[in-house]
């Protein structure tokens, strides 16, 4: 007798190795989506950062009025930017990570917690390791 197809087996060992790929694959997406994302909140404090020193320049200070130095949040809505302090000495800028939102996830990544960004006058950048 001549049979010709495939065993159950062998399609639930084709469909375990698929699922298997996939995983890997939908971890590794994901990764790289928090991260493309966690760039936006960079460079959108960066700018802020900037119009900060602008503003210093200009005023002989910084200023607490969000408006002033850019938006209140990033181009995809995936992070809140504030001005956590400023005063004649020095400003802290801060995204935080929207609740809800993918990059509220951002906390089981080979680079620790990188659910709130933060950038001084002095240029520290804080979680280091999220930059």
């Amino acid at each position: 007798m001549n049979n010709k197809g495939f065993t159950l087996i062998e399609l639930m060992i084709v469909v375990a190795i698929i699922g298997i790929i996939g995983a890997i694959a939908f971890t590794s997406y994901d990764r790289f989506m928090k991260k493309a994302r966690r760039t936006d909140a960079m460079a959108a404090l960066e700018i802020m950062a900037s119009r900060q020193e602008r503003m210093f320049v200009q005023n002989n200070g910084y200023t607490t009025l969000l408006g002033s130095v850019g938006g209140s949040g990033t181009e995809d809505n995936y992070y809140v930017l504030s001005i956590e302090s400023a005063d004649a000495n020095g400003f802290v800028l801060t995204a935080t990570a929207v609740p809800g939102e993918a990059q509220a996830t951002d906390t089981n990544t080979d680079d620790g917690d990188c659910t709130v960004l933060k950038i001084s006058s002095t240029g520290a950048r804080t979680p280091p390791d999220c930059w």
